[in-house]
């Protein structure tokens, strides 16, 4: 009983702070600090890192968007950030959406981003000196914008960078409609849809409505078109060929002009030689020479041909 009557004083202070930590806990879940001044749904963040990046000027997106506009401004995800189905996200020209690493913006109903000329939308990661956590490592970027089956996705001069993947449709490129998209800085796949890869032929303006080139009524837009598999093998093989037969009738021409133009000079050695037969070891040196230079620029073409398929 003396033990009791010692320590029951303690316990009981214990478990009253333990039922206040809880409770606050319990309450901030379902009750977040701050809510936006848009209709999003209450989302489950780290209260700690939404508060740090409110304080460097952010504004935190929530995980889902049920409806709203957003922007202008500058806004971070700091969870994956989703257009629920049968939700209208509009992004407002002078927005800017910041990723931290691996997220994505997932698109199951509609999301609509028209930039200005002067007023540019970004959707971007956030870098590590501006991250709460201040660590670079490899996997940093961001996954890039997934639309689901259903979702509809309108972007008109949007700036799209530093993602792993640009915009993602595993389904089809039903509900995809963009122009103008500049993903020219640190994107490693541009457009995947349904798991094929789709390089741009002009990533600043890219314009079409089902990605196999129907032209949409943008102004200055160009077509993304899928590139045949057999275009770049084709090119390498054929300048392979080239600069082969270059490199061989220089050789040849070298050897001929070598060969022929000490004939021509050992020729003038009075009464050793016929005049026709000196002026044949001069015409073939003079041609020698002449294949020597035509097959070393045929080579040089050939090469400069298979060295532009790794460039373009």
């Amino acid at each position: 009983m003396s033990i009791m009557k010692k320590f029951c004083p303690g316990f009981s202070v214990f478990t009253c702070v333990l039922f206040f930590v809880f409770s606050n806990d319990i309450h901030a879940q379902g009750h977040p600090a701050d809510q936006s001044d848009y209709d999003y749904q209450s989302v489950n963040i780290s209260r700690v890192k939404a508060e740090y990046y409110r304080s460097q000027g952010f504004e935190v997106l929530p995980e889902f968007i049920d409806e709203g506009t957003i922007g202008p401004g500058q806004f971070v995800a700091i969870v994956n950030l989703t257009v629920r189905k049968g939700a209208a996200l509009t992004v407002n020209p002078g927005t800017t959406i910041w990723f931290e690493p691996q997220r994505k913006l997932i698109i199951e109903g509609s999301l609509q981003a028209v930039s200005t000329e002067n007023d540019p939308i970004r959707f971007t990661y956030l870098p590590s000196n501006m991250r709460y956590i201040k660590i670079a490592v490899a996997d940093s970027l961001w996954n890039g914008i997934s639309l689901e089956p259903g979702g509809n996705l309108f972007l008109n001069r949007v700036i799209i960078s530093n993602a792993v993947t640009g915009i993602e449709s595993a389904h089809g490129n039903e509900g995809i409609d963009i122009s103008c998209i500049d993903m020219s800085n640190n994107v490693a796949i541009p457009l995947s849809v349904a798991g094929k890869r789709i390089d741009a032929e002009n990533l600043s303006c890219v314009g079409t409505s089902d990605l196999t080139g129907e032209k949409k009524n943008h102004a200055d837009t160009s077509i993304t078109r899928e590139r045949k598999p057999i275009f770049k093998p084709a090119v390498r093989i054929t300048s392979c060929i080239t600069g082969i037969c270059g490199i061989g009738l220089s050789a040849y021409g070298t050897w001929q002009y070598i060969k022929y133009g000490r004939l021509y000079r050992q020729s003038n050695d009075p009464g050793k030689y016929s005049p026709s037969k000196i002026d044949d070891y001069r015409n073939k040196a003079i041609k020698g020479k002449i294949y020597a230079i035509t097959g070393g620029i045929i080579g040089l073409a050939g090469a400069a041909g298979f060295t532009m398929t790794f460039i373009f």
